[in-house]
């Protein structure tokens, strides 16, 4: 039950954190200039302009899982103040790992309550052919 709560709280920091950051974006186009090469995908490093004409240079800090050519062009969503705070603006860049910590951390937490109902209500007698016998522990005595 801690595993499936610690999900879901990182999954709503990283929310949270993506919607801040959408608010205050500005948006433009850059170019990818390389690629780290993983096996399922890739950490991109692209060029784009800000508004105020500075070239800029990122490096995207979280792997993203589909592969990329150098040369293409890829919206970038920037904070104006920190240029360097940048993501690429498609949906798996902004939101697969707020959905990854939230669906896991929720599956995790369901399957704990759902064992936990489960625990709670078969705390009944067990059933053996003709007898009914009680459940394992200390027999009262009278």
């Amino acid at each position: 039950m801690i595993f499936s709560l610690i999900l879901l709280v990182l999954g709503l920091f990283v929310l949270i954190d993506s919607l801040l950051f959408l608010n205050n974006a500005a948006a433009t186009t850059g170019t990818v200039t390389a690629c780290l090469k993983e096996k399922y995908g890739c950490t991109p490093t692209v060029d784009f302009t800000a508004a105020d004409g500075e070239a800029v240079t990122v490096t995207m800090s979280i792997f993203i899982p589909y592969k990329f050519i150098i040369g293409q062009r890829v919206p970038i969503l920037y904070n104006p103040d920190n240029p360097q705070n940048a993501r690429i603006a498609d949906f798996l860049s902004l939101w697969y790992w707020p959905l990854n910590f939230l669906g896991f951390g929720s599956f995790y937490f369901l399957v704990k309550a759902g064992e936990a109902i489960v625990h709670f209500f078969s705390r009944r007698p067990i059933e053996t052919g003709d007898q009914v016998q009680p459940k394992r522990g200390k027999a009262k005595q009278r």
